[in-house]
């Protein structure tokens, strides 16, 4: 065969009997037959001579590949975000936890870090001293000054407002690049025990700035213990599509990571579990 007429296909063809290789050929020949054409074939190759497939074969196999990929990337994205997102919500539940344990060592009563004499932003703001002097390379921002979004919405989309609305909070950054705030305060619908309540962002202020996506809520009792309970009963804030009706809808989802190490609430009905 001519080179120049095709190059897609051995250039010396008697090395296949006559004929070039292909499906079609291969069909119709015997084991024996095919076993020869592919030692002849490797012979080919182990001498320098020019081996191709032709052009529809490459086309198919590229379309092949290119389905697959559209089909599996998706998934593997998404794992991977969720892995992310998971590893980020236990190390800043360890890291935090880890503080509060420390401030109760350097304050064996822990109410007593709460000041009547002061509002609230005054008493997060002694609070987040007392936590900081546990936590390394941790600085202090200001939401307006775009440490944190000044709005998000909840799991299900629906918009809370800014954080700030009170001015009751004060603001962080960790050195992982998560941002946070810390409220300390008397809850009067706990006998105006001493609370503490956190809330972190694990990419700052970028989006999509969604309770139980990239921002998760924290409490701690009066005695310092940290939990990822919300105030409406473990999983229970944490419900997709609007299946309840607590208003910061995706508080609870701290509780389903730090338990199962997954975001499975995103797929399915995290109560019929």
């Amino acid at each position: 065969m001519d080179n120049g007429q095709n190059p897609c296909v051995v250039e010396d063809t008697t090395q296949w009997g006559g004929g070039a290789l292909s499906s079609k050929n291969v069909s119709k020949l015997g084991s024996k037959e095919v076993s020869k054409k592919f030692r002849n074939f490797s012979f080919a190759l182990k001498k320098g001579r020019s081996v191709a497939f032709t052009l529809a074969e490459v086309l198919i196999t590229l379309g092949i590949i290119g389905i697959v990929a559209a089909l599996t990337l998706p998934t593997v994205i998404q794992n991977y975000k969720e892995k992310v997102t998971v590893t980020l919500v236990k190390e800043n539940y360890s890291i935090f936890s880890q503080a509060l344990k420390m401030v109760t060592i350097d304050y064996p009563d822990f109410e007593s870090l709460y000041n009547p004499n002061l509002d609230y932003k005054q008493n997060s703001k002694a609070l987040y001293d007392e936590m900081s002097k546990h936590i390394k390379k941790i600085r202090s921002c200001d939401i307006k000054k775009g440490c944190m979004s000044e709005s998000y919405t909840n799991l299900n989309g629906d918009s809370i407002g800014t954080w700030d609305n009170f001015g009751n909070i004060v603001t962080g950054v960790l050195s992982n690049g998560t941002t946070f705030w810390v409220l300390g305060y008397n809850d009067p619908y706990h006998s105006n025990k001493y609370r503490v309540q956190i809330g972190f962002d694990i990419n700052g202020n970028k989006k999509p700035n969604r309770i139980g996506i990239d921002f998760f809520h924290l409490n701690a009792d009066s005695d310092g213990n940290l939990t990822a309970h919300s105030s409406n009963g473990k999983y229970e804030c944490c419900a997709l599509n609007g299946t309840n009706t607590c208003g910061f809808n995706g508080y609870g989802c701290s509780d389903w990571i730090i338990d199962y190490g997954n975001m499975d609430y995103l797929k399915r009905d995290i109560s019929k579990k």
